[in-house]
């Protein structure tokens, strides 16, 4: 070969490898793409794994919010279930102490009075005990059943105005139903004991205002029937009287808005 020849041999052989090397390269990362290319179904499966997951921790999320709501009623229920427990056994001690009242009331030999049972000091002590279970399960229907018992008790003694701070404490735990109602008709009475002839009305007005409280309708128009008379507005009082006589000619309350017109 002449020397003109091997110099075009190596230029040639340069020029090709030169060439090769890129394309070689290029090849290289085409391949390193295709292999690091995920197949459609793939990321299908990987997002539903994502997606997965997220469902679950949701799920889980709501099995704890709910658990914990469960856990708390439970409790809620056993609290209730123990006061109402302790509740019934000052109940049965507050009518022993009844019964033997009305025994000794019977009873006017000065013998059997000189050995009664000192009844008075164990109303006391009863109504030291529905004070301190009225605080302690203000929050429960057992606190409310026995702040009325309590405010009885103390009504009758003529306490009306300890009475009515004995149901304030229990206002906030009252809800709806028969207990709200009996709570609010106790409170009604109370009003009027004191003179509270404003309050009357205003906390009638909202009882028949409530379609849920309607049985205790007949005595909520009677008490504020007596509240606006007290008041001096004579007129209305007789508008009150005639429409409970009217819509309610049955019911004690009504009979007895019926003797109020009489009188009137």
């Amino acid at each position: 070969m002449t020397k003109l020849g091997r110099i075009r041999l190596i230029i040639l052989s340069k020029f090709t490898l030169t060439k090769a090397i890129p394309k070689g390269l290029k090849m290289a990362e085409e391949k390193e793409a295709v292999e690091t290319q995920q197949d459609p179904l793939t990321e299908v499966l990987e997002a539903f794994k994502k997606q997965q997951k997220l469902i679950i921790g949701a799920v889980l999320v709501v099995f704890g919010v709910f658990g914990g709501i469960t856990v708390k009623k439970s409790m809620d229920a056993a609290n209730e279930t123990e006061a109402q427990s302790k509740l019934f056994k000052i109940e049965k001690e507050l009518q022993s102490i009844n019964e033997e009242k009305a025994k000794q009331a019977a009873v006017k030999d000065e013998k059997a009075e000189t050995e009664a049972v000192d009844t008075k000091a164990q109303l006391e002590a009863v109504e030291s005990q529905l004070n301190s279970f009225v605080s302690e399960n203000k929050s429960l229907k057992a606190g409310v059943r026995a702040s009325l018992i309590l405010a009885k008790i103390l009504s009758e003694e003529g306490e009306s105005q300890k009475a009515l701070e004995v149901l304030d404490m229990v206002k906030d735990s009252l809800g709806s139903g028969a207990l709200s109602s009996l709570y609010k008709t106790q409170k009604l009475s109370l009003y009027l004991d004191t003179e509270n002839y404003d309050a009357a009305v205003k906390l009638a007005d909202e009882m028949i205002a409530k379609k849920d409280e309607s049985f205790a309708h007949p005595l909520a128009y009677l008490k504020k029937a007596i509240a606006v008379e007290k008041k001096g507005d004579i007129e209305e009082a007789k508008a009150i009287y005639k429409k409970l006589s009217s819509d309610y000619p049955e019911h004690s309350a009504g009979k007895t808005a019926m003797q109020y017109l009489r009188i009137l």
